[in-house]
């Protein structure tokens, strides 16, 4: 299902959909089952200032270990504001 809707996604934006121009950081879990890793040049058209973190985690990283979570968000929302 997931897979199905990331492949679907851009089929049901508009045409030329507008990038995102906020920063914007994609956490990813490298040991999840149900959603393949992307790449940055497949998240290109959506968002132009993006990084990625990849955890050494499954699909629900942020149940598996919160405190770590939390800690990348704050570092990430901390920069943004330095």
């Amino acid at each position: 299902q997931y897979r199905a809707f990331l492949r679907e996604m851009p089929k049901t934006w508009r045409k030329n959909p507008r990038p995102i121009t906020a920063p914007v950081m994609v956490v990813w879990g490298e040991k999840d089952p149900f959603v393949e890793k992307i790449s940055a040049a497949e998240f290109r058209p959506f968002a132009s200032d993006v990084s990625f973190r990849f955890l050494p985690r499954g699909h629900w990283h942020f149940r598996e270990n919160p405190d770590e979570s939390n800690r990348i968000l704050t570092d990430f929302f901390g920069e943004l504001n330095a």
